[in-house]
């Protein structure tokens, strides 16, 4: 292990040694460029240990090494061209039984290559550039750099450090605590150790937790570290590619998978809620198979439209209610305009990327989830006694003017009654409608590989029923995502998601909830022999949900889409995707004909619906995107470019045919072509075209990784506005400080792991605007020509030529910071 210094006592003794002689310091200089540009043989030795810190310094980098090992080198200096931090260590370690390893960015350690060679002795082992150096400071060294002693220590301790498979773990930092006396383990995970009996070792290693271990005067302590599922190099999906969490600089929230498949529900959106701050999930319920959930971000957004955000899963749009939650890998939620500018004019409202899981190189693993749960509504209306109620009413009553509702005698004997079919309670009409529904899902998926094919297959069955009669939806799901590697450059991806949903509900669901509420006071719901009560004003809550007709519908969803990777140059990355995704919705809503008779008095007709009838509907959507993009992203020196340039385009279009009749020869016959043909029979359709051409990029540059810029900007054109208006560009800027990277916060780096400033502005769009909506349509109409029906063509809406984008500019104001080895992590956003 490295001994650190004592920060002032080497402040103070850099500071004597660039200040020793006689000679002002611009005459040092001077001499020392002299020197330098002479020959380099006149540079003085300086130890090796000394050249790393001083390597540490400039880089901002982190060397782990064993002490003893790197004292009895040295090495002359020269000015050279500019160098990496790597090639510096190259040939600072060329002629030494030593070489490093990097662990990321900013850690290397450092190691014996050979633990049976033998140690040359103390003398100038290379001759390299001290371009990384100060150059006076590296040519004022007057003599070897005076280190701190080791303590004396009383015990050798020695083991292995494992991870949690039980593998060794080369270059972990073992420091005995208070002290700078430390040590790194070998490439199989040994250590060896002199401490003082009392002692407490502190093992660290980057991805892994920390420990703190007692000696307890042993002499043989193994220690096996867990992983660090927080480390700070995790990386986050954003628009068109992923970014390290440390050197973002816009408002981004991650979800993982394996949260939302904790909850037994019946969809993605529900499985959403209280998940990430900044993301506001409202459900307001809806049949089996229909997902009523209202979702925001960061509220609303836009004036006209939809102010949902817009889904993108694994770089195409779809719909939430699509997703199997056991295929999601992450979600991303982007929440200011700097992450979701990149989408441009459907960013409004936010973005919601979705990384579908995918297969890893290896044997076959079979996973199944499941899940039986049994629904019921929690908001049933409560019941008043009896007699409060009708007291009450009468006093309702009273004070409009009118004479009392019940007499005192109505009161009792309704009270008093035991037979409560021919004097009903109040409201209880709820209680014979909402019934407990049970609810089945089943997923399986299938994944394996080698390493040029890997494939994943997912399977889903779900079964769900309603709490009303009548209601019910059957889901039947497949998902495929294949990985072909063609060559060590070229990699093709291609997905496939079917999905089909069978959905039942009453043919007038709104009035069944709406009949629980109202009109149905003192109504029995269904007698012994079947026959339903009717309320005075006609209407039975239970009726409308069991015999008044129903509603079925197929929503049939496929998606497909093909992914090329090619990686022209090192660093330099071209993909291209092409998708079509494909909706077709059927259905067919029949309303019964059918009589009910008073339980009492079966001569008494109570309600009677003459005539049935047959509604049916066609919807069919067809969507092709074309994703291409071109990534670079290099690093020189403390320097790191990210440049992306994309082109997208999409293509949509639907249509629609509905078609009604009536008069089927009874409710069991539910074909159009067998109501009456005649005056009563209707028909329509529609259609529909539009299109999305975009351009966009992205610039993220990153210093140190400390601090941070990021630019996005994408112009889109949509087929919605007339030339003139067509095309917008919609651009943002981030910035970020990680501030827990600058040396004045080093003595609290075990405390502080991450602290970062960030900030950001930017403009999105919104393009929801009617179709056509630019210039005039007509609409076809019937009207009377001289007391003949005539048909012709009008004009019914007013245009506007002039209409354009809805733009939105934000600004966002952020803090991220992770404390005491990451246990604690906070984030404020404004």
């Amino acid at each position: 292990m490295k001994k650190f210094a004592n920060a002032f006592a080497g402040g103070a003794c850099l500071f004597l040694y660039l200040t020793e002689g006689l000679m002002p310091l611009h005459a040092q200089q001077s001499l020392a460029l002299h020197q330098v540009q002479r020959v380099e043989q006149e540079t003085e030795a300086i130890s090796l240990e000394h050249a790393l810190k001083k390597l540490e310094n400039d880089f901002n980098v982190k060397f782990s090494y064993p002490s003893d090992e790197v004292k009895p080198f040295s090495v002359r200096v020269m000015k050279n061209e500019n160098q990496t931090v790597e090639h510096l260590l190259e040939a600072l370690l060329e002629n030494t039984p030593l070489r490093f390893r990097r662990l990321n960015a900013r850690y290397y350690i450092i190691f014996r290559r050979d633990a049976g060679a033998q140690m040359p002795g103390t003398g100038v082992i290379k001759t390299v550039s001290a371009n990384y150096l100060p150059l006076a400071d590296a040519l004022s060294v007057k003599r070897p750099l005076q280190l701190p002693m080791r303590p004396v220590a009383a015990i050798t301790v020695s083991g292995k450090v494992s991870d949690g498979k039980g593998g060794g773990l080369p270059g972990v930092s073992v420091l005995e605590k208070g002290t700078a006396n430390g040590t790194i383990t070998s490439s199989e995970g040994n250590y060896r150790l002199t401490v003082a009996e009392n002692a407490t070792l502190i093992f660290s290693y980057i991805g892994f937790i920390s420990q703190e271990i007692p000696v307890q005067s042993r002499t043989t302590l193994d220690v096996t570290l867990a992983e660090d599922i927080k480390a700070l190099s995790e990386v986050v999906v954003i628009g068109y590619g992923t970014q390290k969490k440390v050197s973002m600089t816009s408002a981004v929230s991650e979800i993982k998978g394996e949260d939302l498949t904790r909850r037994p529900v019946s969809n993605v959106a529900q499985a959403f809620q209280g998940q990430t701050p900044g993301l506001t999930i409202l459900d307001q319920g809806g049949g089996p198979g229909k997902a009523n959930a209202v979702i925001r971000v960061r509220g609303v957004t836009t004036l006209s439209g939809d102010n949902n955000p817009l889904v993108i899963v694994d770089g195409i749009e779809q719909r939430l209610s699509d997703i199997n939650p056991d295929d999601i890998a992450s979600v991303s939620v982007l929440k200011d305009a700097s992450s979701t500018a990149i989408y441009g004019s459907r960013a409004a409202n936010g973005v919601i990327l979705i990384t579908t899981k995918r297969a890893k190189e290896g044997k076959v693993s079979v996973a199944y989830n499941g899940f039986y749960a049994v629904q019921k509504s929690v908001n049933n209306p409560e019941h008043m006694g009896l007699e409060d109620y009708m007291r009450m009413q009468n006093v309702a009553y009273q004070n409009v003017g009118s004479p009392a509702r019940y007499t005192e005698a109505e009161i009792q004997e309704y009270v008093n009654a035991t037979d409560r079919y021919r004097y009903p309670l109040p409201y209880t009409m709820a209680e014979a409608v909402l019934k407990p529904a049970p609810q089945v899902n089943h997923s399986l998926s299938v994944s394996g590989g080698s390493e040029n094919f890997k494939a994943r297959l997912g399977l889903r069955y779900q079964d769900q029923d309603g709490i009303i009669p009548n209601s019910e939806s059957k889901l039947s799901e497949i998902r495929v995502n294949t990985d072909f590697k063609v060559s060590p450059n070229i990699s093709i991806a291609s997905d496939v998601n079917y999905r089909y949903v069978n959905s039942l509900a009453p043919s007038d669901e709104f009035r069944v909830f709406e009949r629980l509420k109202h009109g149905s006071i003192w109504t029995v719901p269904k007698y012994p022999d079947g026959t339903y009560g009717i309320s005075a004003q006609g209407q039975n809550a239970l009726m409308y949900a069991e015999i008044h007709g129903t509603a079925r519908t197929g929503d049939e969803f496929i998606v497909g889409s093909i992914k090329g990777e090619w990686q022209i140059l090192k660093g330099l990355t071209f993909s291209t995707q092409l998708a079509a995704r494909i909706n077709s919705i059927s259905g067919k809503t029949f309303f019964n004909s059918y009589t009910i008779n008073d339980y009492y008095d079966p001569t008494i007709v109570r309600r009677t619906v003459p005539v049935n009838s047959l509604t049916e509907l066609r919807n069919n959507t067809r969507e092709i995107t074309l994703n291409n993009l071109l990534n670079y992203t290099t690093s020189i020196g403390n320097h790191t470019l990210s440049v992306l340039a994309g082109h997208s385009e999409i293509d949509n279009r639907g249509s629609a045919l509905t078609a009604f009749r009536q008069g089927f020869y009874n409710n069991d016959i539910q074909s159009i072509g067998q109501g009456a043909d005649d005056n009563t029979k209707n028909n329509g359709g529609s259609e529909y075209q539009w299109g999305l051409r975009s351009f966009f990029g992205r610039l993220n540059y990153a210093y140190r990784e400390k601090y941070l810029f990021e630019v996005n900007s994408r112009y889109d054109g949509s087929s919605r506005f007339t030339r003139t208006n067509r095309y917008s560009f919609f651009p943002s800027f981030s910035a970020g400080w990680r501030i827990s990277e600058e040396n004045f916060l080093n003595s609290l780096r075990t405390v502080v792991n991450e602290f970062k400033l960030r900030g950001s502005w930017g403009k999105t769009g919104n393009q929801a605007v009617a179709l056509y909506s630019y210039f005039p349509t007509l609409d076809r109409v019937t009207y009377t020509f001289s007391g003949t029906p005539a048909e012709g063509f009008v004009q019914q809406r007013m245009t506007n030529e002039d209409l354009t984008w809805e733009t939105t500019t934000q600004s966002n104001l952020g803090l991220d910071a992770q404390f005491l080895n990451n246990r604690i992590s906070h984030g404020i956003e404004y």
